[in-house]
């Protein structure tokens, strides 16, 4: 008996002793893993609530993630670590449940977090929150707390989701792509007092948020910037060596980005107009049988890219409403035959424009009634056409439409001349939906005043005015003839 009292005993110690370690840990499959010197400085701060908003402005595998899924861990599970003092909630907070908002770049990003998260604890204490079989985030079932997860891949969207919550604490793992974003969370912490922290990698500039993270000030805000060497992986300066071995080839100010965690310049942007409040919109007016251009890099050895635009009735306006990478199909027919079924078959395309390098492809695709143009001397006319790019872009000539902007939004925004100056883009090779933008919109066409339809009963009189007279101008020239009933 008493053997087994003492087995008991030795058992709850054990239990206890890896509570512990889960509660101290940093990661959960690495017990002993503490914070580095840059996490704790930021957790001394948290503790101690000297701000309220939190930038992390942090090199590539320096632990930006992960110490926000610890923290939010602490928080939602309501654990501690020991070696920290006793968290002490703001006042403003209250004693009831708390809510908080994670974002990220994407669903699929937000359930890599989710699964870190909850290995802080065990899935018999949380419940999933769902929305028609999507995870929409998870609900502690003793202390009430509530972790919200939002994608912020689209973000007129997302900000619209946002709205309405108050919240004790929110949380974006890398920096969202528009500005406005990041001031609806400000505004959705802000009557608890609560925190808002970012932790991201600069690896591209959105100016407004740049202007947000580096002119943060205390009492409101604070920015942190950790470099590589903080990280407990690269300590090792055998290791550090092969990372700088690895990045030998990229510019300096690349290199810069991923070692020290310094802002890539906007300067050296090849598409410098794109800026995503401005160039994401919404497109309820979209459907099938409006003007539709297609642009088409078919790299069937790599990646074939397709971008598909669609023209506003009223406006005139293009928007990107389908973007896609195809591979891995087995011959050029198969391509060809896929573009024939998924876009001429669906949508009314008036124009397509083509890199028509592959005569496998082209030469099936022509089998097969499709209509291929190449952009006139596309090779001799590539910082034209990239001007060209620019300038509809900032005109607002050519927008992307909300659900399709995340994929070419993305390369939009890494695109990155060459620090040589010679006019080279760094990894030129990967942008092929770029590459396909640029040729449509080479070869857009002119608006049909025919298909246009106006917005409002003035733009209509306007319209019908306007065909008036250009019917009364043809019957005095004599081009109309006029046939009488009688």
């Amino acid at each position: 008996m008493h053997d087994l009292e003492e087995l008991q005993q030795t058992a709850l110690a054990l239990e206890r002793l890896a509570t512990k370690n889960l509660n101290d840990c940093i990661d959960a499959g690495v017990p002993k893993s503490r914070p580095h010197e840059g996490q704790q400085e930021l957790l001394d701060d948290l503790w101690a609530h000297r701000f309220q908003h939190y930038y992390i402005q942090a090199a590539n595998q320096v632990g930006k993630s992960q110490i926000l899924c610890r923290l939010i861990a602490w928080m939602f599970f309501d654990r501690w670590p020991s070696y920290m003092p006793q968290f002490s909630r703001p006042k403003e907070w209250g004693t009831g449940p708390l809510q908080m908002m994670l974002t990220s770049l994407s669903h699929k990003q937000i359930e890599q977090l989710h699964d870190r998260i909850i290995s802080f604890g065990h899935v018999s204490e949380w419940r999933k929150i769902t929305q028609s079989g999507t995870l929409q985030g998870i609900e502690h079932k003793t202390n009430g707390n509530k972790l919200l997860y939002t994608s912020v891949d689209n973000p007129v969207q997302a900000r619209k989701r946002i709205q309405g919550f108050t919240l004790h604490a929110a949380f974006s793992d890398e920096m969202p792509g528009s500005h406005t974003i990041v001031e609806e969370l400000h505004r959705r912490v802000q009557a608890k007092g609560g925190w808002y922290i970012c932790s991201f990698t600069p690896k591209v500039s959105v100016p407004a948020f740049r202007n947000l993270v580096d002119n943060a000030t205390a009492p409101l805000s604070r920015r942190y910037k950790w470099h590589l060497r903080m990280s407990p992986l690269y300590k090792s300066e055998r290791k550090y060596q092969q990372v700088l071995q690895s990045i030998a080839n990229l510019t300096t100010e690349e290199r810069a980005t991923i070692l020290l965690g310094e802002w890539s310049s906007t300067d050296a942007a090849v598409f410098n107009a794109y800026t995503p409040d401005f160039c994401i919109a919404e497109f309820p007016e979209h459907q099938p049988g409006l003007r539709h251009v297609l642009g088409l890099d078919p790299a069937l050895h790599s990646k074939f890219g397709v971008v598909l635009l669609a023209e506003h009735p009223a406006t005139g306006v293009w928007y990107v409403v389908r973007t896609e990478y195809l591979s891995g199909l087995p011959a050029p027919s198969d391509y060809a035959r896929y573009i024939k079924q998924q876009y001429f078959d669906k949508y009314n395309i008036i124009r397509t424009a083509c890199d028509t390098a592959d005569l496998g492809f082209v030469g099936e695709a022509t089998k097969m009634g499709i209509t291929l143009s190449q952009p006139y001397e596309k090779n001799n006319r590539k910082m034209e056409m990239i001007g060209k790019v620019n300038e509809a872009l900032r005109s607002g000539r050519v927008k992307l439409a909300t659900w399709a902007s995340l994929d070419i939004g993305g390369e939009l925004q890494s695109c990155r001349w060459g620090e040589e100056g010679n006019g080279r883009i760094v990894n030129s090779h990967k942008f092929h939906l770029l590459d396909s933008l640029r040729y449509i919109i080479d070869m857009l066409p002119k608006p049909d005043p025919a298909q246009m339809v106006p917005d409002t009963f003035d733009a209509w009189m306007l319209q019908q005015d306007a065909i008036w007279r250009k019917k009364q101008a043809a019957k005095k020239s004599g081009r109309m003839k006029i046939r009488s009933r009688w």
